[in-house]
């Protein structure tokens, strides 16, 4: 059985990033959402683990949007 921690009713799961070209990684905590097909990473924790910045977009949030960068990762 495994058992979730919750932030406002919503999962959080732990998880590990890693950077294998830096010899990096980094244990957070991340919402369990099935319905993604991609994952946000914030700034300081991406610059912790020095992974590059390749392209830049602009993403929709729900607040608007954001001008963000964005590599490809194996996670």
């Amino acid at each position: 059985m495994v058992k979730l921690k919750y932030k406002d009713n919503d999962p959080l799961v732990l998880i590990r990033l890693i950077n294998p070209q830096a010899n990096k990684e980094k244990d957070v905590y991340a919402y369990a959402d099935t319905g993604s097909d991609s994952l946000a990473v914030p700034r300081d924790i991406w610059m912790d683990l020095a992974f590059d910045y390749e392209n830049r977009a602009v993403i929709s949030t729900v607040g608007g949007t954001a001008n963000t960068w964005y590599s490809l990762v194996n996670v």
